[in-house]
């Protein structure tokens, strides 16, 4: 059979499963109260099925793919990896990092700010484009150059830590400006090797603060008032626009089958992914992602940490089951 067939069928396969997944959610949260207005049932299915109906992501190369990422989640290798596509096959797929905005925000709204720049430059890339960022949801709502989204979250626990030393440490790729003004600030109160054990044991907001609570609800719920709100809201409008805006939500621990559906849902952008992720000169790519130091933990700081990163996890379950049930309708693993 033709690649273009089992695409097309991937396509009626993940729409069936997306209509049983809002039948699912809404009834689990049907007792939650929104923060914002909710919205019937069939106007969420609807809209959710003009994006899985759109025939041009599938069959063609005119479209934008938008990777919103939170960090420390293979992000960058997946960035990566749309490169190496590009170099081995000669593809036309252009590609942005849209990362630190530090600068253009001072003393203006930094919602607003992203909001801008990541519009400007989604809208103005030449199809087919890939842009990856680490910035929150963004609504393209009523545009006609509307992205196509995908993600990927890990464990929220590996991901805190990770981040934490990754801080620090760095990998093996060139250090940006604003790491080593973080580094050096670090290095200021003598905090470069305390372990993460240690931060945590000490309470330090670093790793029990606001971020390390919210962080993964607030990447998709967005940049609106709701969503520096009451948690149980905000992870209910992150699960909102998950189910509404995202292709595929994939998880960390089950990378390659990540790329597997990458490549069925994104055929121009991951021509032959796996191939070319498993190939001996791409494995040499990835390892120069790798935190260059992590300490390992104990399970004190597990429980101490669990109860903190309570609606982080609660996401990730979501997301995870989702991602299990997309895999049995695409029949991977």
């Amino acid at each position: 059979m033709s690649r273009q067939y089992w695409t097309v069928c991937a396509i009626l396969s993940v729409t069936f499963y997306a209509c049983v997944q809002y039948v699912s959610h809404f009834s689990e949260t049907s007792n939650i109260k929104p923060h914002a207005p909710s919205m019937k049932r069939h106007d969420i299915m609807t809209a959710r099925g003009q994006i899985l109906h759109r025939s041009d992501p599938f069959m063609t190369g005119e479209s934008r793919l938008l990777f919103s990422a939170p960090q420390k989640c293979a992000g960058r290798t997946v960035f990566e990896l749309v490169e190496y596509i590009r170099n081995m096959t000669g593809s036309s797929v252009t590609r942005e990092a849209i990362m630190n905005l530090d600068n253009l925000a001072k003393g203006k709204n930094f919602g607003s700010v992203v909001t801008r720049v990541v519009h400007e430059s989604v809208t103005a890339s030449k199809p087919p484009s890939f842009t990856y960022t680490h910035f929150s949801y963004i609504d393209f709502s009523g545009e006609s150059a509307h992205p196509l989204y995908f993600s990927l979250v890990r464990d929220p626990f590996e991901r805190v830590r990770s981040f934490y030393y990754f801080r620090r440490y760095g990998d093996s790729m060139a250090e940006t400006e604003q790491s080593r003004e973080w580094r050096k600030r670090i290095a200021e109160l003598n905090l470069t090797n305390e372990s993460f054990d240690e931060c945590v044991r000490l309470r330090r907001p670093e790793c029990v603060g606001q971020r390390s609570e919210s962080d993964l609800i607030r990447q998709f719920c967005g940049y609106r008032p709701e969503c520096y709100g009451d948690p149980e809201d905000v992870l209910e409008l992150a699960k909102r626009n998950i189910d509404r805006q995202y292709y595929v939500v994939g998880i960390t621990e089950e990378f390659e089958d990540f790329v597997k559906i990458l490549e069925i849902f994104f055929p121009v952008h991951f021509n032959d992914a796996m191939k070319h992720y498993k190939s001996s000169a791409f494995t040499r790519i990835v390892s120069t992602t790798k935190t260059n130091l992590k300490l390992p933990t104990t399970q004190k700081t597990r429980a101490i940490m669990m109860p903190i990163l309570k609606y982080e996890y609660a996401l990730y379950a979501y997301v995870k089951r989702r991602f299990h049930q997309l895999k049995e309708h695409l029949q991977l693993g």
